[in-house]
Formats: C-alpha cells, structure tokens, sequence
C-alpha cells in the first residue's frame, strides 16, 4: 500500500469519492477550492493507493498557516463533517500511521482530523466539535413536533412570519441552491477574516 498526497484536484480523487456512498459535498474538489479562494489555505489530499495505483482511501486536508493558532494540517476547516473516507480499516490505519510517522520526524506540522480515526501514540482525542444526526420521517409535521421548542421550533415560526419559506427539497436544483448558499456565506466570511488579518489579528476554525 502507498500513501502519498496529490492535489485536492487530482481526477482520480473525484473519481474515487463518486463511487463512495459515505461522500458528501465537503470532499469534493470544489469545496475545497472555494476555502482555497476564501482564505488561501493550501488543500491537497492524503491519498493511500492500492497495488494497481488507484485511490483506496483518502483525507481531504488544508495547509493552514495562522498567526494565531500556527501551523496545522486540518481536515477540513469551515466545513460540517468531512470524515476520512476509506475501503477498509486497515486502510484508515494506514493513512493516520502515515501521518503518526512523519510527525515524529518533523516533517510535517501537527494534524488535526475533525472524525473519529484509531487511537494510537501521539494521536489525541479532545471533543471539541459535535456532529448532530437526526432520523427523518416520512411527516414533516411529526419531524417539527420533534424539534426542541426553543432553540428550534421558535426561531424556524419567527422567520416564516418575516417571509421565510420552509419546504422540504424535492430536485437536484435544491441541492445547488444548498451549495451556493453555502458558497456565499464561506465568502462573506473569508472576505471578513482578510479584513481582520490586514488589522493584526487572525485565526482558523
């Protein structure tokens, strides 16, 4: 098994998470370009090969270089839940070994995998981040009564009283509309977090 690291846009990358049902949109390639043209981290990919050289499994990294919190390998930044996405453990093991392995030689900075990955030496777990999953049913009613009154069903009344309108997605269209929304708001944000590093200060999530 080979392990080595490519650019986030690499083919053979998006080939490999096209076939992946655990996939989601902060693996692909333009995700990671979008936080490269925000806030001008380095991406690449960790990516571990199998014995024909095709992609096995795989981390989606960013360089990030801060003032504030130094330099860190992170997977991913600004993102919900990018996990590790591989064929088999072993091949997990293998991709953080990797990682355990250069660190010890100095050759790379500290790495941060926001996903549960093997314990192991100098691998460290702090709860930090909090992934949320919901089951959905078939009755969006019967899903809102199953919202927590105050910190959900309140604020979801309040901004359909302002001209909010809550629908449930039912098209491909819906999906790219999630996207550019999201597109939008690393934007704002990466456009903010520039102004702050021209003030003196900076900082990555």
């Amino acid at each position: 098994m080979k392990i080595e690291t490519r650019p986030i846009t690499d083919p053979s990358w998006l080939d490999f998470i096209s076939t992946r049902d655990d996939a989601v949109i902060f693996h692909h390639p333009a995700w990671a370009g979008l936080l490269a043209e925000c806030y001008g981290y380095r991406p690449f990919v960790l990516a571990s090969l199998d014995e024909a050289g095709r992609i096995n499994g795989g981390i989606p990294l960013m360089d990030v270089k801060s003032r504030l919190t130094g330099h860190r390998w992170i997977s991913l930044p600004f993102s919900d839940y990018c996990s590790p996405l591989c064929s088999a453990p072993p091949v997990l093991e293998s991709l953080v070994g990797h990682l355990r392995a250069r660190y010890a030689e100095g050759a790379i900075p500290s790495v941060e995998i926001r996903a549960p990955v093997p314990e192991a030496a100098l691998v460290h777990r702090a709860e930090m981040f909090v992934l949320h999953t919901l089951k959905l049913s078939g009755d969006p009613d019967a899903l809102f009564k199953s919202f927590d009154r105050t910190r959900v069903r309140q604020p979801l009344k309040q901004v359909a009283q302002r001209g909010v309108t809550i629908r449930r997605a039912a098209s491909k269209r819906d999906i790219f509309t999630f996207y550019e929304m999201l597109v939008q708001t690393r934007r704002r944000h990466g456009k903010s977090r520039s102004e702050a590093r021209s003030s003196g200060t900076s900082g990555a999530r």
